[in-house]
């Protein structure tokens, strides 16, 4: 769905017109601090995790969890569907290709 509202170039009476589909940039993923690395690396072992689940996986408390996780999902790393955090459908490929590149997870 990102890609297509990304697409769109203009919207006349019921046409929608739709330019070529542009790739994103996913360099900013090799950038990425180790606290969200391990971070991201907790979501895709577990599936996504809700906040209390998060905090147990890290040994932390609810409060550090979400500071933790509420950076990360306002700049769209992460989405939050029925109170479950989860990484971004859009980047979840890349995200993945990283982390076991950097051997985070196999």
């Amino acid at each position: 769905m990102l890609y297509w509202v990304r697409a769109i170039e203009k919207i006349e009476e019921s046409i929608v017109y739709v330019k070529e589909i542009e790739d994103l940039d996913y360099s900013f993923v090799k950038t990425l601090p180790s606290e969200a690395l391990f971070v991201l690396q907790a979501l895709i072992l577990h599936d996504g995790l809700t906040l209390h689940d998060f905090a147990i996986v890290m040994s932390d408390s609810d409060e550090e969890s979400r500071n933790m996780l509420m950076p990360m999902l306002e700049k769209g790393l992460l989405i939050q569907p029925h109170k479950k955090y989860n990484i971004n459908p859009a980047i979840y490929k890349h995200i993945h290709d990283y982390l076991s590149s950097k051997n985070y997870i196999h």
